[in-house]
């Protein structure tokens, strides 16, 4: 399915099993692969999970995400929820809203139109500048980057899930800057020290169902610092959705534009 977003924020597991020490060459190359057969499994599951994914007529997504800042001993917290229904037969549309505490960006597309609501008002763009909300219609790109570190995925199979899970504090220069794009930070310098990750997968359907996350990130700007910690948790559905239809007093409303 094209332009599928995938609300989940990073993509890289770290299976944790290392060799203890005084093993014998034998029994060391039985677990290497052991450990190779499991990340085989693991990247079949992976890339069965894309291909529904992109055959599906609709997807939903819905994201939960708390962000503390700690800086110079001051706490604050941000609540950020994200909606995403796209549905792409007989043509691609979709609706996006972005909430950040009392906040909230939505976004429409008829397969003409782009909708958007800024503050108050509601703005119309032609297609053409589909090209410009890259940022929340970033296709499959967060599963993919999974499969590139084939190497630290840990996969457990329970009765009817897959579970793939990351608990890692190496490796994440390609994560820090899918989470800059993701939560819109803009003029600070980003540096995650710890991440870890649990994707659940149907096994009947290879479906993706649930994405839980948490990153401690280390935040400055030149004049402060501080760290920050964001908890996600995305929940999907599959084919569930009929086409989106804009709201006639929203197309009555909006003001066409074009952006600089």
């Amino acid at each position: 399915m094209k332009q599928i977003i995938i609300w989940v924020i990073g993509a890289i597991f770290l299976n944790g099993c290392v060799a203890q020490e005084n093993k014998i060459i034998q029994g060391t190359n039985e677990v290497a692969t052991s450990e190779v057969a499991e990340n085989t499994v693991a990247i079949e599951v992976l890339e069965k999970s894309l291909d529904e994914m992109e055959k599906s007529k609709s997807v939903g997504v819905q994201s939960r995400i708390k962000i503390t800042t700690e800086v110079d001993g001051l706490k604050t917290h941000t609540n950020m929820e994200k909606m995403l229904q796209v549905v792409s037969v007989p043509e691609e549309t979709f609706y996006y809203s972005h909430k950040v505490d009392r906040t909230k960006t939505d976004v429409y597309y008829d397969g003409e139109w782009i909708y958007l609501k800024e503050g108050d008002e509601w703005i119309k763009l032609a297609s053409s500048y589909l090209e410009e909300l890259e940022g929340i219609r970033n296709e499959v790109d967060h599963l993919k980057l999974f499969a590139s570190y084939e190497k630290d995925i840990s996969l457990t199979e329970e009765e009817s899930h897959y579970s793939l899970i990351l608990s890692t504090e190496e490796g994440l220069e390609a994560l820090e800057e899918l989470i800059v794009g993701e939560l819109g930070i803009e003029g600070v310098n980003v540096e995650i020290v710890s991440y870890r990750a649990d994707v659940k997968i149907e096994k009947e359907t290879n479906k993706l169902t649930s994405f839980l996350m948490e990153a401690v990130m280390k935040i400055s700007d030149g004049s402060m610092s501080g760290e920050a910690t964001v908890k996600g948790l995305s929940d999907y559905i599959y084919n569930e959705l009929d086409a989106i239809v804009v709201p006639e007093y929203i197309k009555t409303e909006a003001v066409e534009m074009e952006l600089e």
